[in-house]
């Protein structure tokens, strides 16, 4: 399912994306999105009781989101300030909740059960998911997607090479 609706859409869509802004236009895309998982990461730091992390995090997302235009630029990361990423798996990981089986969810894509009931919870602590104003927040949501999938073009030939793609596809997402 999952093959059939990503070669019809997000795989051309993907393509065209990446043809049409250049690099630094898509990198700046990518430290948006980056930015705006600041809170999570802020607030997952928090409950695995990694205090410092958690306001250097605190300190990236504020600095990145007033001097780097909104997140556009990592301002913080071109000063040295190290990313300290967290996501609510990795704290339940830490909590001692095991990451269950591996599933593939129409859409989604690959999770662990863990993952899956994690995922909500991420997108709660997403600024833009809050954001009450559809006509921006879901343009920005599509072009955070979009850009996400053109990252991972380059990544299709180790699947296509792979005489299990499933199975590549899985051992790679469990690693």
């Amino acid at each position: 399912v999952n093959s059939v609706i990503d070669n019809a859409t997000f795989k051309p869509l993907a393509k065209g994306y990446k043809f049409v802004l250049p690099a630094f236009a898509r990198r700046g895309v990518t430290n948006f999105s980056n930015n705006l998982g600041g809170p999570r990461s802020i607030i997952n730091n928090l409950l695995q009781g990694k205090l410092h992390n958690s306001a250097s995090e605190f300190g990236r997302f504020v600095i990145n989101s007033t001097f780097g235009i909104g997140g556009l630029l990592d301002v913080t990361g071109m000063g040295g300030l190290p990313e300290h990423e967290e996501d609510f798996a990795q704290t339940f990981a830490v909590w001692g909740i095991p990451q269950g089986p591996y599933l593939m969810i129409p859409i989604i894509g690959p999770k662990t059960v863990t993952d899956a009931v994690a995922f909500p919870l991420g997108l709660q602590s997403d600024p833009l998911f809050t954001f009450g104003e559809s006509s921006l927040r879901d343009p920005i949501n599509i072009l955070r997607l979009l850009n996400l999938r053109a990252q991972l073009l380059a990544a299709e030939g180790f699947l296509d090479e792979s005489t299990d793609p499933y199975i590549t596809l899985r051992e790679s997402y469990l690693q």
